[in-house]
């Protein structure tokens, strides 16, 4: 959540007027960025087509002031100044047809903030459990959104100290029962705090290196791109 909120930081996009979660799930990414985060947005709005009336309205009441859809036809016709889909195009199989449709449909001048999961090399059952038809490096994410009539602000990778974990987790994979679930999260708060800060710190030195123009890899890819027809000065 730390790099996310300094990529919006350094792109002035902390105060934005309106504000869309696509893929919102349960409202926790955007309530955590512009609300318990400091930053203030005057329209937070999720929309998630899985979401039956009753989680809408439960989310709405935790979260709030997100306001929550399950339908693209309740957002309306103004336009969003920001676009966030997390994690999402992972689990579209046509990535490219339901990117294009989101653009046409509530994207003017915004801009869109892409994260996926990086590296189809490193698709293994946690994929598969997780409904991930892909994964993606940065250059095919940039083809993506550039086909979907976006174009590339900046991206890169985050992550970078998880590659060597997800490596090893494949490498058992092949050899040992894959597990059933998510599992839980077992360690105590102090060691969480410890994890939590060494990943922020990772993700700083990698938007820095980025920034700097040296990308290393990571396992999440993130792109940061506007709408190929809007005049952005860039």
């Amino acid at each position: 959540m730390a790099a996310l909120r300094q990529i919006l930081i350094r792109h002035e996009l902390t105060r934005v007027r309106r504000v869309l979660d696509a893929g919102c799930g349960d409202c926790y990414v955007p309530h955590q960025l512009f609300v318990d985060g400091g930053a203030r947005a005057t329209d937070l709005v999720g929309v998630d087509v899985h979401l039956t009336d009753q989680q809408r309205c439960l989310f709405e009441r935790v979260r709030s002031p997100v306001r929550a859809h399950n339908s693209w036809e309740a957002l309306g016709t103004n336009p969003f100044d920001l676009v966030l889909l997390l994690d999402v195009l992972e689990h579209v199989e046509d990535d490219r047809g339901f990117l294009a449709d989101l653009v046409s449909r509530v994207v003017s001048g915004a801009y869109v903030l892409i994260t996926v999961p990086a590296f189809n090399g490193l698709f293994g059952p946690h994929d598969t459990f997780l409904g991930h038809y892909r994964r993606y490096r940065t250059s095919q994410l940039r083809v993506l959104a550039t086909e979907a009539g976006l174009c590339h602000v900046e991206g890169g990778y985050l992550f970078a100290s998880l590659l060597v974990p997800r490596l090893l987790s494949l490498a058992a994979s092949a050899v040992l029962p894959a597990p059933r679930g998510v599992g839980r999260w077992r360690v105590g708060p102090v060691v969480s705090k410890v994890l939590q800060w060494a990943l922020d710190a990772d993700n700083r030195i990698l938007l820095k290196l980025q920034r700097a123009g040296l990308s290393l890899p990571g396992l999440t890819a993130w792109q940061l791109c506007r709408r190929a027809t809007a005049t952005n000065g860039e």
